[in-house]
Parts: structure tokens; sequence; C-alpha cells
């Protein structure tokens, strides 16, 4: 028999997982230090049904006049000292801003400093981090299409604890799972592209669920994933095909699909089966050393051609390819892969315009993940953590020793919170 395994560090007890007949997926219960995984069977049976967490509430914190502070840090006037004593919340001064609060992150408490959250008051190695000499310029407006450009990606920073990143004159907002089901409501969702895609797909699944750590099982073919208030599901299989769901839940809102679609020579054309409201695709690092740019122009001729006969219900971007290590799976050098990028970009661009249409566009994800080259994994490629593992045999890792701290993933994080930011305002 066939095996597919995928794992997810889904928060919730083993107890609330309901596993189908002929179970096919391997999902795993990922905490800090434990994973709990099975499955067999078929691959045209493979699923995971599994709650969708409650998000907790915060505690509630006093605030009590200050005693002899461990810490002590001159702020700009606009700025208050805070001081953390157990889960005492301990006020430098005589007026407060707001009432601080704090959230527990794996042992470190965080605060809202200068009404933002901000990771530079965490107590980390015995040590409170220093605050900012000055509280930042309050922005309000809210992150657009046309607000997130090459020069205002260039321009990006990464925040101290390098987890949050924001763009200067608007505010990249962080969306709760409430909003982004509120956002997805009645719609159909399809990804395509190779493993980068993938990841990004997953990592949408991830916010879904709330999960603080992002680990995937990398797989080469399609999947499938819908959505309801209580519960959702995933299937994996070539058995997804896109002329009807796969399977079905009670009350669902939403759903979305993957397709593994490598080469621009060899693409799919899914999206006329499927007829989806979103599409966002991809050609990264399968179309690799010398091959010619216009490998890819037949494809955008055919996406465009679409787009036009849809009209805007259907929504489509391209995401262009971040950098690699040199020598990377085959070659896609910077001398390569920044030409391809513009090509790719100018020829939609254009295409587009002749064709009068407004709904296919560029996201910039090479100009935002050079901003800072977090490490990769072993691989070269990949920013999400990946588990390889011997079935039926005992899992063991062969790409990277795995630590729960290191697969928090922010660079896929913040992608997809930019990615929700453009959504919700277009």
């Amino acid at each position: 028999a066939t095996v597919s395994v995928l794992y997810w560090n889904v928060m919730v007890s083993a107890s609330l997982v309901r596993y189908a007949p002929r179970l096919l997926i391997l999902a795993g219960l990922l905490t800090s230090a434990s994973l709990l995984s099975f499955g067999s069977g078929r691959e045209g049976d493979s699923r995971l049904i599994s709650p969708i967490p409650e998000v907790p509430k915060k505690p509630e914190v006093s605030i009590i006049p200050s005693q002899e502070p461990r810490h002590v840090e001159s702020n700009a006037a606009e700025c208050i000292d805070y001081l953390f004593e157990g889960t005492q919340c301990l006020s430098k001064g005589t007026t407060l801003p707001k009432q601080c609060s704090f959230e527990f992150d794996n042992g470190n408490m965080k605060m809202d400093f200068c009404n933002r959250t901000d990771r530079c008051a965490q107590y980390a190695g015995g040590n409170y981090l220093p605050h900012p000499t000055k509280c930042p310029e309050k922005v309000t407006n809210r992150c657009k299409y046309n607000d997130i450009t090459t020069t205002s990606l260039e321009k990006g920073s990464w925040d101290d604890s390098h987890s949050e990143f924001s763009i200067p004159g608007c505010n990249l907002k962080t969306h709760t799972r409430t909003e982004i089901i509120k956002m997805f409501k009645g719609k159909t969702i399809l990804v395509t592209g190779d493993s980068m895609m993938r990841q990004i797909y997953l990592r949408i699944i991830d916010g879904l669920r709330g999960q603080k750590y992002h680990i995937e099982h990398y797989y080469h073919t399609n999947s499938y994933y819908a959505a309801s208030e209580t519960e959702d599901i995933l299937v994996v299989g070539s058995h997804v095909t896109g002329e009807s769901p796969p399977v079905t839940i009670p009350n669902m809102l939403f759903e979305m699909y993957y397709f593994w679609d490598h080469h621009p020579t060899k693409y799919t054309t899914v999206f006329e089966i499927i007829k989806p409201d979103l599409h966002l695709a991809s050609f990264m690092y399968w179309w690799k050393g010398k091959e010619p740019f216009s490998d890819i122009d037949q494809y955008l001729k055919t996406i465009v051609n679409y787009a036009k006969k849809r009209g805007p219900p259907y929504q489509y971007y391209y995401i262009n390819t971040p950098w690699t290590k040199k020598g990377t799976f085959g070659g896609v050098e910077d001398e390569r892969r920044i030409p391809r990028n513009t090509y790719t970009a100018n020829l939609l661009s254009s295409l587009s315009e002749k064709a009068t249409v407004t709904n296919t566009k560029l996201l910039d994800f090479a100009t935002y993940a050079a901003v800072r080259t977090f490490n990769k994994t072993p691989d070269g490629i990949h920013y999400m953590c990946i588990w390889r593992p011997g079935f039926p045999k005992q899992i063991k890792v062969k790409d990277s020793k795995f630590k729960p701290d290191g697969c928090r993933d922010p660079v896929g994080g913040n992608w997809v919170r930019i990615l929700l930011n453009v959504l919700d305002s277009s």
C-alpha cells in the first residue's frame, strides 16, 4: 500500500481528533516536546479531521506601584518604563499611557508598549531587553496592494526579535482566525506551484489553526482543505483532481486546493475546472538552469485570457522567486533569477494592459525575502521546517535536527500576513 504522510502541530488534544476509515495521512500532534503520529491505508482515502482550537483569553493583569526595579531604562517622555515581576506588571512613574498586558511566549513575557505589541520588552536570558527610545509614529492606514511595492518592501524592516515585518507608511494588520474565515467565506481558493507555494498554502492553514510551530512533510502531489467554524479537513493525494471536492464537512465555510505545478511549459489548467475566486501561483526552483525566460509566455497568455473571460470574481496573483544559496538545486542563481523575475513582471503587466484586465497582479516575494536573509533549511530553499520520516520505521529527520523553537517560520508567516492584507483590501 502507498502511504502519504503529513505532519501537523495541531494544538488540540488527541481525544478530539476523529479519524475516518482507511486513514491515509500521518498526522502529528506537536507540542514543544511531543509528537503523536499514526496512519495507513490507500492513497485515495487520506484525510485528517481536527477541531479548530479556541484562542485562549489573556489573563487579567494588575498594575501596582513600582518597587525597586532590576532593570532601569531611560526613555523618551512619551514612553514609560515597565518591569515584569512574576505575573505583575510594574510601572516606573506616576502615570500610565494604557493598562499594560502580557502573554506567555515560550516562558517569556511580551507586552503592549507604546500602544502596540512589542517584543523589545521581553524578558530573556535573565535580563530585560531594552525598550525603544522613542515610540513609533502611530500609523492608522491599512496596507493595501498599491502600498506593497518593490520600493516600500525594500524599506521594510523586522522588529528586534525578528518575528514581525513592517512597511513604512502603512499598517500591516495581523488577522485573527475569525477575520480570515470572514474574508474567505464562500470562496474557492487555488494555490499552484512547487514546494515553495505548497508551504505558503500550509502556512495559511497553520494560521487558521493557530499553530505556534510550523513543520511539513513534503509531497509532490495535490491536496484539498476545507474548514467550518468547528473543524477542518485536509486531504492529500493524486485523487484530488478538482472535478469535485474529494470530501465534505458539515457547514463548510470555504475550500482551498493545492496543485503541484512546477514548470511553466507543463502548466496545469485546473483553474478552468475549479473556477477559483482566488488563484495564487508561481514557478520557482524547478524552472532552472539556462531554460529560456520565454517558457512562461504561453502560460501567462492563458491566465490573462482566462482572467478576462471570468472577470473580477477571479483574482490572480503571481509570486516571484526569492534568493537561494549559490549552486542550489541545479541553478537558479541571481544572474538568472533576477532578470527572469523582471521579465515575468513586465510580461504580466503588458499582457494585462493589452487585455484591459485588472485582476492579474504580481506580488514581490523576492524583494521582501532579501530585506533580511533568514537561514533556510539545509536544502538551501525552504523556510518551513521539513520532516522526512521513513514509515513504518521509527521517525527520523534527514535534513536537520528538530528544535521546536527553530520552526517558527517568520518569513512564511509574515509573507502570508502581507498576502492577507492585500486580499482584505481588494
